[in-house]
């Protein structure tokens, strides 16, 4: 077969999104203060991706965790703000001993949740990666993210990881088409934003657990 026809066959079978731009993204997180951050994947991801309003992402994560959790400790969860909420799961994904020290402070919240349970929302929330910032992680294209800020005696920050349409994905009309596919499946088609900054508020009332 002459080579000339193998390239154009090869072109005609790639997504130009996929070949030109790849399919993973490396995102960087900056904050103010410097904080500690999760980045969450998978469905919860998805759902809280499209979450801006902490007391709905605190009816989402809730919505999660619930079916997996005994009775008593979902009562008590249920009771936390969305921001003793968000700081307790924090803990649970990513515990450092400033965590276990500031839910100490705010009244043994993460004391008052027991290891199997929280082994049980680790296993149920899907963790992409984390760290102190600013960092950068490598996400797959296609997906929807959200995630976590903390830092002691600030408020806990929901992220949302922003994906928009990748014009590259246009250039597959001279590829009959096929191109489009292809970058469906890859999820070239959507980039995500390759940076995402905030700032944290501080924490300006003391924050107490419900009484179990």
């Amino acid at each position: 077969m002459p080579r000339a026809l193998v390239v154009v066959l090869l072109f005609l079978g790639s997504g130009c999104a996929t070949v030109f731009k790849g399919t993973r993204r490396d995102v960087t997180f900056v904050s103010e203060p410097r904080s500690t951050a999760v980045v969450i994947g998978g469905a919860v991801g998805s759902v809280l991706a499209k979450v801006h309003d902490l007391d709905e992402a605190r009816g989402v994560i809730l919505g999660f965790i619930s079916p997996v959790l005994p009775p008593d400790t979902r009562q008590f969860l249920e009771a936390l703000t969305a921001d003793q909420l968000l700081t307790v799961l924090f803990a649970i994904l990513r515990p450092t001993e400033q965590t276990n020290d500031t839910v100490d402070e705010l009244g043994g919240l993460y004391a008052q949740v027991p290891p199997p349970v929280r082994s049980l929302i680790s296993k149920t929330i899907f963790v992409e990666g984390g760290g102190y910032t600013p960092l950068a992680i490598n996400l797959k294209k296609g997906d929807e993210y959200a995630g976590i800020a903390w830092a002691p005696g600030r408020r806990a920050h929901l992220l949302i990881v922003d994906t928009h349409f990748d014009l590259v994905t246009l250039l597959n009309v001279f590829t009959l088409g096929v191109g489009f596919i292809v970058d469906a499946i890859t999820g070239a088609w959507f980039d995500l934003e390759p940076s995402v900054s905030w700032q944290l508020a501080p924490q300006v009332t003391p924050v107490t657990p419900p009484a179990r």
